[in-house]
Protein backbone atom coordinates (compact mmCIF):
# COMPACT_ATOMS: atom_id res chain seq x y z
CA UNK A 1 0.00 0.00 0.00
CA UNK A 2 1.45 3.19 -1.29
CA UNK A 3 1.76 5.55 2.18
CA UNK A 4 -0.79 8.67 1.77
CA UNK A 5 1.44 11.18 3.39
CA UNK A 6 4.75 10.61 1.04
CA UNK A 7 3.05 10.72 -1.81
CA UNK A 8 0.94 13.80 -1.04
CA UNK A 9 4.65 15.32 -0.44
CA UNK A 10 5.13 14.44 -4.26
CA UNK A 11 1.94 16.21 -5.17
CA UNK A 12 2.36 19.34 -2.91
CA UNK A 13 6.04 20.47 -3.05
CA UNK A 14 7.76 19.27 -6.30
CA UNK A 15 8.06 15.90 -8.28
CA UNK A 16 11.53 16.34 -9.30
CA UNK A 17 12.19 16.19 -5.67
CA UNK A 18 13.78 12.35 -4.27
CA UNK A 19 11.78 11.04 -1.47
CA UNK A 20 13.37 9.86 1.33
CA UNK A 21 12.24 6.16 2.44
CA UNK A 22 9.49 6.68 4.97
CA UNK A 23 11.37 4.39 7.32
CA UNK A 24 13.63 6.93 7.69
CA UNK A 25 11.70 10.14 7.05
CA UNK A 26 10.82 12.48 9.72
CA UNK A 27 7.27 13.27 10.25
CA UNK A 28 5.72 16.78 9.36
CA UNK A 29 4.01 18.30 12.17
CA UNK A 30 2.04 21.66 11.04
CA UNK A 31 1.17 24.01 13.48
CA UNK A 32 -1.57 26.59 12.29
CA UNK A 33 -4.56 29.01 13.76
CA UNK A 34 -7.44 30.12 11.56
CA UNK A 35 -6.70 33.70 13.21
CA UNK A 36 -3.99 35.42 14.67
CA UNK A 37 -3.53 36.14 18.31
CA UNK A 38 -4.59 32.64 19.51
CA UNK A 39 -0.96 31.47 20.89
CA UNK A 40 0.03 28.91 17.60
CA UNK A 41 3.67 29.89 18.31
CA UNK A 42 3.75 29.21 22.17
CA UNK A 43 2.36 26.08 21.64
CA UNK A 44 5.18 25.37 18.83
CA UNK A 45 7.99 26.20 21.07
CA UNK A 46 6.30 24.35 23.90
CA UNK A 47 5.76 21.19 21.81
CA UNK A 48 9.44 21.37 20.17
CA UNK A 49 11.02 21.64 23.31
CA UNK A 50 9.26 18.92 25.51
CA UNK A 51 9.69 16.72 22.71
CA UNK A 52 13.79 17.91 22.61
CA UNK A 53 13.56 17.39 25.94
CA UNK A 54 12.62 13.50 25.48
CA UNK A 55 15.79 13.25 23.41
CA UNK A 56 13.39 13.02 19.95
CA UNK A 57 15.56 15.20 17.34
CA UNK A 58 13.53 18.50 16.32
CA UNK A 59 13.47 20.62 13.91
CA UNK A 60 11.46 23.94 14.44
CA UNK A 61 10.82 26.06 11.70
CA UNK A 62 9.32 29.42 11.55
CA UNK A 63 7.87 30.23 8.22
CA UNK A 64 6.29 33.78 8.31
CA UNK A 65 8.89 36.55 6.73
CA UNK A 66 10.19 39.27 8.95
CA UNK A 67 8.69 37.93 12.32
CA UNK A 68 10.76 36.49 14.93
CA UNK A 69 8.55 35.22 17.54
CA UNK A 70 10.05 31.64 17.88
CA UNK A 71 13.87 33.49 18.15
CA UNK A 72 12.54 35.37 21.10
CA UNK A 73 10.67 33.12 22.66
CA UNK A 74 13.60 30.62 22.46
CA UNK A 75 16.17 33.63 23.90
CA UNK A 76 17.55 33.44 20.25
CA UNK A 77 19.77 36.01 18.27
CA UNK A 78 18.83 35.90 14.44
CA UNK A 79 21.77 35.61 12.18
CA UNK A 80 20.46 38.44 9.55
CA UNK A 81 24.40 38.33 8.71
CA UNK A 82 23.31 35.44 6.81
CA UNK A 83 20.10 37.04 5.10
CA UNK A 84 21.76 38.37 1.90
CA UNK A 85 21.40 38.13 -1.48
CA UNK A 86 24.96 36.08 -1.94
CA UNK A 87 23.98 33.53 0.93
CA UNK A 88 19.67 32.96 0.43
CA UNK A 89 20.27 30.27 -2.55
CA UNK A 90 22.66 28.55 0.02
CA UNK A 91 21.56 25.45 2.01
CA UNK A 92 19.16 26.55 4.97
CA UNK A 93 21.39 24.45 7.76
CA UNK A 94 23.03 27.51 7.82
CA UNK A 95 20.63 29.33 9.26
CA UNK A 96 19.40 26.37 11.93
CA UNK A 97 20.39 27.34 15.70
CA UNK A 98 20.24 25.38 18.52
CA UNK A 99 17.34 26.37 20.61
CA UNK A 100 16.50 24.73 24.28
CA UNK A 101 16.49 21.30 25.26
CA UNK A 102 18.75 21.27 22.19
CA UNK A 103 16.29 21.66 19.49
CA UNK A 104 17.36 22.71 16.23
CA UNK A 105 15.23 25.94 14.89
CA UNK A 106 15.23 27.79 11.70
CA UNK A 107 13.97 31.18 12.03
CA UNK A 108 11.64 33.30 10.38
CA UNK A 109 15.32 35.18 8.59
CA UNK A 110 15.30 32.39 5.53
CA UNK A 111 11.90 33.50 4.33
CA UNK A 112 13.14 37.04 4.40
CA UNK A 113 13.13 39.30 1.15
CA UNK A 114 14.04 42.14 -0.54
CA UNK A 115 11.66 41.65 -3.19
CA UNK A 116 8.23 40.94 -1.92
CA UNK A 117 6.32 40.22 -5.27
CA UNK A 118 9.09 37.21 -5.89
CA UNK A 119 9.04 36.20 -1.74
CA UNK A 120 5.86 34.01 -2.30
CA UNK A 121 7.59 31.95 -5.13
CA UNK A 122 10.92 31.92 -3.76
CA UNK A 123 9.85 30.39 -0.77
CA UNK A 124 7.30 28.15 -1.83
CA UNK A 125 10.09 26.02 -3.87
CA UNK A 126 12.66 26.73 -1.44
CA UNK A 127 11.68 25.12 1.87
CA UNK A 128 9.82 21.93 0.71
CA UNK A 129 13.27 21.33 -1.40
CA UNK A 130 14.86 21.35 2.50
CA UNK A 131 12.47 19.78 4.21
CA UNK A 132 13.10 16.89 2.38
CA UNK A 133 16.54 17.44 2.79
CA UNK A 134 16.06 17.19 6.31
CA UNK A 135 14.22 14.08 6.80
CA UNK A 136 17.14 12.10 7.37
CA UNK A 137 18.38 14.45 10.09
CA UNK A 138 15.29 14.34 12.55
CA UNK A 139 12.70 12.48 13.73
CA UNK A 140 10.10 15.58 13.87
CA UNK A 141 10.02 18.36 11.49
CA UNK A 142 7.62 21.45 13.34
CA UNK A 143 6.36 23.92 11.51
CA UNK A 144 4.67 27.11 12.29
CA UNK A 145 2.33 28.64 9.62
CA UNK A 146 -0.30 30.07 11.95
CA UNK A 147 -2.75 31.93 10.28
CA UNK A 148 -1.19 32.42 6.86
CA UNK A 149 -2.83 31.89 3.77
CA UNK A 150 0.46 31.60 1.33
CA UNK A 151 0.89 29.19 -0.84
CA UNK A 152 3.59 27.63 1.10
CA UNK A 153 1.20 27.85 4.23
CA UNK A 154 -1.31 25.67 1.85
CA UNK A 155 0.71 23.16 0.68
CA UNK A 156 2.68 22.56 4.57
CA UNK A 157 -0.80 21.61 5.77
CA UNK A 158 -1.62 19.59 3.18
CA UNK A 159 1.58 17.66 3.25
CA UNK A 160 1.74 17.22 7.24
CA UNK A 161 1.48 14.13 9.14
CA UNK A 162 -0.16 15.44 11.67
CA UNK A 163 -1.87 19.31 11.44
CA UNK A 164 -2.74 20.70 14.55
CA UNK A 165 -5.07 23.34 14.75
CA UNK A 166 -5.00 26.02 17.67
CA UNK A 167 -7.62 27.97 18.79
CA UNK A 168 -9.28 29.94 21.78
CA UNK A 169 -13.07 29.43 23.02
CA UNK A 170 -13.76 32.64 21.59
CA UNK A 171 -16.63 31.65 18.45
CA UNK A 172 -14.54 33.45 15.98
CA UNK A 173 -11.60 31.63 16.67
CA UNK A 174 -13.43 28.49 16.31
CA UNK A 175 -15.16 29.34 13.11
CA UNK A 176 -11.96 30.34 11.57
CA UNK A 177 -10.13 27.56 12.08
CA UNK A 178 -12.84 25.44 10.67
CA UNK A 179 -12.83 28.39 7.81
CA UNK A 180 -9.53 27.64 6.89
CA UNK A 181 -9.77 23.64 7.29
CA UNK A 182 -12.12 24.11 4.84
CA UNK A 183 -9.08 25.30 1.97
CA UNK A 184 -7.49 22.50 2.42
CA UNK A 185 -7.52 20.04 -0.82
CA UNK A 186 -9.17 16.97 1.28
CA UNK A 187 -10.11 15.43 -2.47
CA UNK A 188 -6.50 13.92 -1.92
CA UNK A 189 -6.60 12.09 1.37
CA UNK A 190 -8.02 12.43 4.83
CA UNK A 191 -6.02 14.47 6.91
CA UNK A 192 -4.73 13.80 10.19
CA UNK A 193 -6.45 17.06 12.14
CA UNK A 194 -5.85 17.43 15.99
CA UNK A 195 -7.14 20.43 17.61
CA UNK A 196 -5.88 22.16 20.68
CA UNK A 197 -7.93 24.57 22.87
CA UNK A 198 -5.65 27.50 24.29
CA UNK A 199 -6.63 29.69 26.83
CA UNK A 200 -8.84 27.72 28.45
CA UNK A 201 -11.36 28.86 30.95
CA UNK A 202 -12.51 25.28 31.89
CA UNK A 203 -12.26 21.67 31.02
CA UNK A 204 -16.04 21.72 29.84
CA UNK A 205 -15.15 24.40 27.76
CA UNK A 206 -12.69 23.54 26.00
CA UNK A 207 -14.59 20.29 25.05
CA UNK A 208 -17.51 22.09 23.53
CA UNK A 209 -15.03 23.47 21.32
CA UNK A 210 -13.15 20.33 20.22
CA UNK A 211 -16.83 19.11 19.48
CA UNK A 212 -17.78 22.14 17.50
CA UNK A 213 -14.82 21.66 14.67
CA UNK A 214 -15.07 17.45 14.88
CA UNK A 215 -18.70 17.79 14.92
CA UNK A 216 -18.42 20.53 11.75
CA UNK A 217 -15.80 18.50 9.92
CA UNK A 218 -17.53 15.75 9.96
CA UNK A 219 -20.63 17.01 8.61
CA UNK A 220 -19.43 19.62 5.80
CA UNK A 221 -15.75 18.17 5.44
CA UNK A 222 -16.05 14.40 5.54
CA UNK A 223 -13.58 14.15 7.84
CA UNK A 224 -12.84 14.02 11.85
CA UNK A 225 -10.69 15.94 14.05
CA UNK A 226 -9.51 14.47 17.23
CA UNK A 227 -8.48 16.52 20.30
CA UNK A 228 -5.45 16.97 21.23
CA UNK A 229 -6.13 18.74 24.65
CA UNK A 230 -6.80 21.95 25.73
CA UNK A 231 -4.07 24.65 27.88
CA UNK A 232 -5.62 26.39 31.10
CA UNK A 233 -5.36 29.80 31.23
CA UNK A 234 -2.21 30.78 33.87
CA UNK A 235 0.15 34.16 34.72
CA UNK A 236 2.97 31.92 34.21
CA UNK A 237 2.64 31.76 30.63
CA UNK A 238 3.00 35.24 29.62
CA UNK A 239 5.79 35.50 32.47
CA UNK A 240 8.04 33.05 30.63
CA UNK A 241 7.16 34.83 27.52
CA UNK A 242 8.62 37.81 29.14
CA UNK A 243 11.78 36.03 30.10
CA UNK A 244 12.25 34.22 26.51
CA UNK A 245 11.72 30.94 28.18
CA UNK A 246 9.68 28.03 26.82
CA UNK A 247 6.64 27.75 30.30
CA UNK A 248 7.35 23.92 29.88
CA UNK A 249 10.76 24.64 31.30
CA UNK A 250 10.26 28.02 33.25
CA UNK A 251 8.02 25.60 35.68
CA UNK A 252 7.79 22.30 34.37
CA UNK A 253 5.27 21.43 37.46
CA UNK A 254 2.39 23.64 36.47
CA UNK A 255 -0.46 22.37 35.48
CA UNK A 256 -0.19 24.07 32.08
CA UNK A 257 3.22 22.58 31.70
CA UNK A 258 2.43 18.82 32.48
CA UNK A 259 -0.64 19.00 30.23
CA UNK A 260 1.29 20.09 27.23
CA UNK A 261 4.01 17.80 28.23
CA UNK A 262 1.75 14.86 28.02
CA UNK A 263 0.40 16.57 24.27
CA UNK A 264 3.35 16.24 22.83
CA UNK A 265 4.33 12.89 24.11
CA UNK A 266 0.84 11.78 22.58
CA UNK A 267 1.42 13.54 19.50
CA UNK A 268 4.89 12.24 18.71
CA UNK A 269 3.05 8.17 19.39
CA UNK A 270 0.05 9.19 17.61
CA UNK A 271 2.95 9.98 14.36
CA UNK A 272 4.45 6.86 14.79
CA UNK A 273 1.91 4.48 15.19
CA UNK A 274 -0.86 6.00 12.57
CA UNK A 275 1.81 6.67 9.92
Amino acid sequence: MIDQATELRKLSFNHTYHAIEKARAAQLLVISGGKGGVGTTTIAVNLAVALAAKQHKVLLIETAPHRTDIATLCGLTEKHELNTNSTRQKDLSRLLQRGPAGLMILPATWASSDQPSAQSISQSHRLPQHLVKFQSDYDLLIVDVGNQTTSLSYRLRAAADELVMVTTCDPISVMDSFTLLKTKPRRLYRPHVQTVVNWAKSPQQATNVHQRISHACRRFLGFNSKPLGSIPEEPLIRTAASQATPFVTHKPETQAATTLTAMAQQLYQGCYREH
